[in-house]
């Protein structure tokens, strides 16, 4: 049963001669793996595009996205990395001024990392989950927050008094 598709024969101009030489000179891992679709679009001409995406282990759309732009830009815009945005912090500025006015206040410190979550809802109406804040105020305070184990000492010492008697 054959594979009805779309054939990337044709699409890439550049010889297998040419291709080898730049995948040589290439140090990129996504240059190279984009190099080395387009010399099996040479060397194998009869293949459709999914079955080159699936012999290189690539998905197929990010295959189709690199012709259509190599259509448009050559090569260049073929082996072109289109940088990834950064993500925009949850945490705002003044969240985060008012994380550190509480942690450097002594009278009211936080209880732990569920204490700050809950603080930041009731005072800015900004959910943030735990593991986030957390790492977040590792990164950005430098220490993990110091919870009194007051509770657990409590009930080992009435554990310990009810022992002797």
């Amino acid at each position: 049963m054959t594979e009805v598709g779309k054939r990337a024969a044709n699409i890439i101009l550049e010889t297998e001669k040419e291709l080898k030489a730049l995948i040589k000179k290439e140090k990129k891992k996504t240059a190279l793996i984009r190099l080395n679709a387009a010399l099996v679009i040479v060397q194998y001409p009869a293949l459709t595009r999914n079955q080159i995406s699936v012999m290189l282990g690539i998905n197929k759309r990010s295959m189709e996205r690199w012709l259509s732009n190599y259509k448009l830009g050559g090569l260049q815009a073929y082996l072109a990395l289109k940088p990834k945005s950064p993500k925009k912090s949850v945490i705002t500025k003044n969240v985060h001024e008012a994380i550190s006015d509480r942690l450097l206040n002594e009278k009211t410190p936080f209880r732990g990392y569920s204490d700050a979550q809950k603080w930041i809802l009731q005072e800015f109406n900004v959910f943030i989950n735990y593991q986030t804040l957390r790492a977040y105020m590792i990164r950005h305070f430098g220490k993990r927050l110091k919870v009194s184990r007051s509770v657990l000492f409590i009930k080992t010492k009435h554990f310990k008094d009810t022992q002797t008697v």
